[in-house]
C-alpha cells in the first residue's frame, strides 16, 4: 500500500465509518506503474449514506478526498452503498471499465 492510498484509506475509515471498504489503486490499468497512485476503485458501505442519492454520496466522498483529488489522484470510481443496498446486492459490484489509453485508442462506433 502506497502512501496516497493510506492516506486516502484513513480518511474514508475516521469520516464515513465504513463497514466495508474496498479501495484498489488500478494505475496499473491505465498503462501506468501501481506505485504512481493515480487511478483508484472505491467500494464502501456507510450507515452515512441513508437517505442520501447517488450524488450527494459522491459528493461526500469528493469533500473527505479533496486534497488528494486536487493535488495527486487523477481518477475515483465510487461504488457507495448502504448496509440495506449492500445486503440486497449480496456484496455485488462491478469492475472499473477497460482504460483507452487517454484517447490513445478510439471506440468502435
Amino acid at each position: 500500500m502506497g502512501p496516497i492510498e493510506k492516506i486516502m484509506r484513513e480518511k474514508l475509515g475516521s469520516i464515513l465509518m465504513p463497514s466495508v471498504l474496498e479501495l484498489e489503486c488500478e494505475s496499473h490499468m491505465h498503462g501506468l506503474p501501481r506505485e504512481a497512485e493515480k487511478h483508484f476503485r472505491l467500494v464502501a458501505v456507510s450507515e452515512m449514506f441513508n437517505g442520501q442519492a447517488r450524488l450527494e454520496r459522491q459528493r461526500l466522498v469528493n469533500g473527505v478526498l479533496a486534497d488528494e483529488l486536487a493535488s495527486h489522484v487523477h481518477a475515483l470510481t465510487m461504488q457507495l452503498f448502504t448496509p440495506a443496498e449492500w445486503r440486497e446486492r449480496k456484496g455485488a459490484t462491478f469492475g472499473s471499465p477497460a482504460c483507452l489509453g487517454g484517447g490513445k485508442h478510439e471506440r468502435d462506433e
